[in-house]
This record gives C-alpha cells, sequence and structure tokens, in this order.
C-alpha cells in the first residue's frame, strides 16, 4: 500500500467492523479469530512509540494519518467487541 493515495488504506478497517456485525448473527469461529488475529497484529506490530498505527498491521510502523488510524481503531473496537 506504500504510495497510494486517497482512502485504500481504510477498507480494511471497514472489513474488520462489518465482519465483526456478520460474525455476532453467523457465530463462525474463524470470523472472530481473524477478527482477532489482526487486531492484536497491528497493536503488537504496526504502533510507534506515540500509539499511532501503520498501514501494513504485520509492521512495521510506516506513518500515521487519519486513514491508518481510523483503519485500525475499527478492528481494535471490532476486537473489543468480541471479546467484553
Amino acid at each position: 500500500m506504500a504510495g497510494r493515495q486517497g482512502d485504500c488504506s481504510q477498507f480494511k478497517g471497514v472489513f474488520a467492523r462489518y465482519l465483526c456485525h456478520f460474525y455476532q448473527r453467523s457465530a463462525r469461529p474463524a470470523y472472530r479469530d481473524f477478527i482477532l488475529r489482526n487486531a492484536r497484529s497491528v497493536w503488537e506490530n504496526s504502533r510507534n512509540a506515540r500509539n499511532q498505527f501503520g498501514v501494513c498491521w504485520s509492521g512495521p510502523f510506516d506513518v500515521a494519518d487519519a486513514s491508518r488510524q481510523s483503519s485500525a481503531l475499527d478492528v481494535l473496537n471490532a476486537a473489543v467487541r468480541l471479546t467484553s
């Protein structure tokens, strides 16, 4: 995704958000596992010292922008929803 313009970095967060809603209706364990793995990865691998998130959730952190932050928060919020 490096070098791309626009909102491309946001789509995986939107996907995670709606996959969470779908999981809550379907209860397929693979969907929950996918969300939790991605949330764990963004937290552990794609975060800088200021708690800003990069585009590649497997790391390393690249740069912070609104799209990257929103996307990461979508998957983190989905994980909270599934574990609370």
